[in-house]
């Protein structure tokens, strides 16, 4: 039982892991190819307000 639960542990665990590897990965190359600095710039641009009516 207790390998069982183990295993059952480590399952759910990995995908976790690969998520976040994933991520370092993506956040590396964006980096590496100057998408991090279009991104940053993109979500630093305010919206236009709204018109009153």
């Amino acid at each position: 039982m207790h390998a069982r639960d183990k295993h059952a542990h480590s399952s759910r665990r990995i995908r976790v892991e690969h998520g976040i590897a994933h991520l370092k990965n993506w956040r590396a190359l964006a980096r590496h190819h100057g998408v991090a600095a279009v991104v940053s710039h993109q979500q630093s641009v305010t919206r236009p307000s709204a018109k009153p009516s």
